[in-house]
């Protein structure tokens, strides 16, 4: 994290008394405490993982994940009145002279596709909804660690009520297809920031979005599996794919493959990589 964030360096995060970490942390400006304190967590969350005998989850999830919530953390400080249903305001970070945008203009640092690390997939998923006739529809593509596709999908919904509904029905759907059609672990990237939220929240969950959160839960258990949250732009190819499946009212599954310019941005995610 180090080569993204300024944090303390390691010889000053030591044990040198009761009061050491408040030292620390008193120490930083806000900007480094926010990371700080977010990079101590995560660090607490793998030693967890790894004393209830779970693997530890890859540096790049960490990573990824980390850079994430602290922007998404961010964004809410500055709009706390915008949505952030699907993580796409306008945001102010720290150093930068005009806020950066996801939605109009030239981000300043373009985000990408990435790749999942070696010996794991990459599942991503999306939802589509129409206010007007109520129809909606997902999108879901799985590829591994050379950017080859292992299955696409897309599937017309006539039965979500709203937005949220339809994105927690691409995980739970892209989850089962992905534990059907790979024996190796994987890394959910989804752009709705809420769904990400409910998907990796600890505790009994009383929304209305219970119900299909267990099952992504449930689902999620039976693979190692990691839910995190991304820009549109990284999300395209799950993107055209569900309004593939809502506009033309179709429910496809591909294997190494997809259908329409499905592959070909496949090739321009990983060209872009």
């Amino acid at each position: 994290m180090a080569e993204v964030w300024s944090i303390p360096d390691i010889e000053s995060v030591r044990n040198t008394g009761p009061e050491w970490l408040l030292n620390l942390i008193a120490e930083s400006n806000e900007g480094d405490r926010l990371r700080l304190i977010m990079l101590l967590w995560r660090c607490w969350h793998v030693r967890n993982e790894i004393t209830h005998d779970k693997p530890a989850p890859p540096v790049e999830v960490s990573h990824r994940f980390l850079q994430s919530y602290v922007t998404s953390l961010l964004g809410i400080q500055q709009y706390p009145q915008g949505d952030w249903d699907k993580g796409k305001m306008t945001i102010q970070q720290e150093g930068a002279e005009q806020p950066i945008s996801h939605v109009g203009g030239v981000p300043r640092t373009a985000h990408k596709w990435s790749p999942p690390p070696a010996n794991w997939t990459k599942l991503n998923v999306d939802g589509s909804f129409s206010h007007d006739d109520g129809r909606a529809g997902t999108g879901m593509v799985l590829r591994d660690q050379e950017g080859a596709i292992i299955f696409s999908a897309c599937r017309s919904l006539w039965s979500c009520p709203d937005p949220l509904h339809v994105e927690l029905a691409g995980c739970m759907e892209g989850i089962a297809l992905a534990l059907q059609w790979t024996e190796l672990p994987f890394i959910v990237e989804c752009d709705s920031l809420q769904a990400v939220q409910l998907i990796n929240a600890s505790g009994q969950d009383r929304s209305q979005y219970a119900m299909a959160v267990s099952e992504v839960k449930h689902l999620m258990s039976e693979r190692e599996c990691h839910v995190i949250h991304i820009s549109r732009e990284q999300n395209n190819v799950s993107h055209t794919l569900v309004n593939f499946g809502r506009t033309e009212d179709r429910t496809v599954v591909r294997l190494r493959s997809g259908p329409d310019n499905i592959p070909s941005l496949c090739r321009e995610d990983l060209l872009g990589s």
